[in-house]
């Protein structure tokens, strides 16, 4: 299994969770393409559906209650909040939904992958092929981040729950819940609860990074690859803290609205978890937490993550955690040619080779940047600290059409 160990540095949040701020706005994210039914001056409730994001049909969701206000030049919903809380009741658990029911749920509960790119999960099960295992990607293999494992901890029933229905009506054979080895504390949550349901097993994997990796996943726990999505192999992969989301849909009618962040790093002045509303701005909860000067603020993991727009970036389904870590210098030097960026992509690729041809395009087409995954390893071990992802990821935008 190709990896690297990293210093895992989780323990810093671990100990601190705070409950769901109430932020004075929220800013939703559209584009020109959405179909949007408020208006400037609306007042909207909690979970009110805003209009419909056209790339997926999916419903934007009013994460607050409160004043609409809309600029036809700004790419967001502002909502000012008003003070008024929606109360979603708890209703009578069900396990018979017919697989219409459940797709429907899905989508407009708003529910997507909140551990990578936010794909919608009715998409996921909306298919003809059958699926046979149900991957609960539990890893959180990045250092620092928490989110996933908090959740586990306080929600450990509710999800054992909501994968037990989800296999009754889609007639999934199996679910695998991944975790790290040396996980005591998910372990503890995890296991007992998880006896009880028959077809469901936790299963720990190695403490190396990217193991969080969708496909990384799939070799190891089912020993076999695919060529574009589990599903070719009967498979669906859900992070954990999206089931718990489609848990908040079934038992409670709650769309998603909100979601666990980890503020970490060793400039954060108290690390903790948090619920957060989506659309919050990360600078007005960093202002409440506390960020010493000199700090390199990242929006998502240290590997994975990128430098956080204080001024722009809000709280989306995918967000995991932002960093704040100290500020390096870091000088770079030229290239030793080791070998190491090659010898250690998880995606079987050369970092060092594309860096050097990302502006030949002939070459880019044998060397195949688009199969990089942006995990930073090849950046990370470089003995030189040439920053080699970002020149990857330069080369991967130019194949793609997105940079000239």
């Amino acid at each position: 299994m190709i990896g690297v160990s990293l210093k895992k540095k989780k323990e810093m949040s671990m100990q601190c969770f705070e409950e769901e701020l109430q932020p004075e706005d929220v800013y939703l994210p559209i584009t020109k393409e959405d179909k949007i039914f408020v208006k400037t001056g609306d007042d909207v409730k909690e979970g009110d559906i805003l209009g419909r994001y056209t790339k997926y049909d999916m419903p934007i969701l009013a994460s607050i209650g409160g004043t609409v206000s809309i600029t036809p030049d700004l790419p967001y919903i502002h909502i000012k909040n008003n003070g008024e809380v929606t109360s979603f009741s708890k209703k009578e658990k069900r396990r018979d939904y017919t697989r219409e029911e459940m797709l429907s749920l899905l989508k407009e509960a708003g529910i997507c992958g909140m551990g990578g790119a936010g794909f919608p999960t009715y998409l996921k099960y909306d298919t003809k092929e059958k699926v046979n295992t149900l991957i609960v990607n539990a890893v959180s293999c990045e250092p620092y981040i928490t989110s996933d494992f908090v959740c586990i901890l306080k929600h450990a029933s509710i999800i054992l729950e909501t994968i037990s229905i989800l296999m009754n009506t889609f007639a999934i054979k199996e679910c695998i819940i991944a975790i790290k080895a040396k996980s005591p504390l998910l372990k503890e949550a995890l296991l007992t609860r998880a006896s009880a349901y028959e077809k469901i097993r936790v299963s720990e994997v190695p403490n190396l990074y990217p193991m969080g990796w969708e496909r990384a996943l799939v070799r190891y726990l089912k020993h076999t690859d695919y060529k574009n999505i589990p599903l070719e192999k009967g498979i669906v992969v859900n992070n954990v803290s999206t089931i718990y989301a489609i848990g908040q849909a079934l038992f409670y009618k709650k769309p998603l609205l909100d979601r666990i962040v980890t503020f970490s790093g060793e400039q954060m002045k108290k690390p903790c978890n948090i619920q957060v509303k989506i659309g919050t701005k990360i600078s007005t909860i960093l202002e409440k937490i506390g960020v010493e000067s000199n700090s390199t603020l990242i929006l998502g993991g240290p590997m994975m993550g990128r430098e956080l727009d204080l001024e722009n970036d809000v709280i989306l389904p995918s967000t995991t955690s932002v960093l704040a870590l100290p500020r390096q210098e870091i000088e770079e030097t030229p290239c030793m040619k080791c070998g190491k960026c090659t010898e250690n992509c998880p995606s079987k690729i050369s970092p060092i080779l594309i860096r050097e041809n990302k502006n030949n395009k002939d070459a880019l087409t044998h060397l195949n940047p688009e199969a990089c995954i942006a995990c930073g390893i090849c950046s990370y071990i470089c003995p030189a600290k040439i920053a080699v992802k970002e020149s990857v990821q330069e080369a991967k935008d130019r194949m793609r059409g997105r940079k000239k």
